[in-house]
């Protein structure tokens, strides 16, 4: 391993914020990473008990940079049951086609009951079965229905975990809203394996996160714009 130093730390974590536009937070997390690697490795260094000491100077860039942090005056507003309901009774007057109504439904509803974030649900641009969700990671038992999640942003080593959705006898049931949304798509693309998207748009692809836009267009005058699908519902 490559000797190091306090020094080198500094301009890593001073890259990151000028050149990667990283959060210091996400910074901080990194380092973390090059210091167990370190430890792992037997390697006598900086992070060792011998040698430990407080980064004092690396502590002051993180200072530094977090007070550079700009913050969102956007006010994320929580997304609720209500809205949820009345986007549903929007959704089934037919503002768009049956294909794309159980297919808002359904991941709208999955995502509030099971408090998943936008990325959980969609694909940024390629799809990966060994991360994305896909039709095998979706069980159903009587009363309730399993949902794996492969990786998460809270689960780094993506260790996977099992979320229950629950029949509620509503109309804002999540276990009834993806048995819908499944016929539906069944109904479209006959063909469909296990590691396929278990969200997919009407052109057969995995269902993206630009597409969540329309999911809360203020002509659907649903609330306030600003309740945005792509908010972090679990971090609210």
């Amino acid at each position: 391993m490559p000797p190091l130093t306090e020094d080198i730390l500094m301009h890593y974590a001073t890259h990151c914020h000028e050149n990667l536009k990283i959060k210091c937070s996400t910074i901080k997390m990194y380092i973390c990473g090059l210091r167990y690697i370190y430890l792992q490795s037997g390697v006598q260094c900086l992070f060792t008990d011998c040698c430990s000491s407080k980064l004092l100077r690396l502590e002051t860039i993180y200072r530094g940079i977090k007070k550079q942090e700009v913050k969102s005056s956007r006010k994320r507003l929580p997304l609720t049951y209500d809205i949820i309901k009345n986007m549903i009774t929007a959704l089934h007057k037919g503002i768009f086609s049956p294909f794309v109504t159980a297919l808002i439904e359904a991941a709208c509803v999955v995502a509030y009951f099971g408090f998943l974030r936008c990325c959980e649900l969609t694909v940024n641009t390629i799809f990966d079965a060994s991360c994305n969700l896909c039709i095998e990671d979706i069980t159903f038992e009587e009363d309730y229905a399993i949902l794996h999640l492969k990786t998460s942003k809270t689960d780094p080593f993506r260790s996977g975990v099992n979320i229950y959705l629950f029949k509620n006898n509503t109309s804002v049931c999540p276990v009834k809203s993806l048995i819908r949304y499944l016929d539906v798509r069944r109904s479209r693309f006959s063909i469909a394996c296990n590691s396929s998207p278990l969200f997919v748009m009407e052109n057969g692809e995995a269902l993206k996160r630009t597409f969540s836009s329309i999911m809360f267009d203020p002509s659907w005058k649903l609330s306030d714009s600003t309740h945005l699908i792509t908010t972090d519902t679990a971090s609210e």
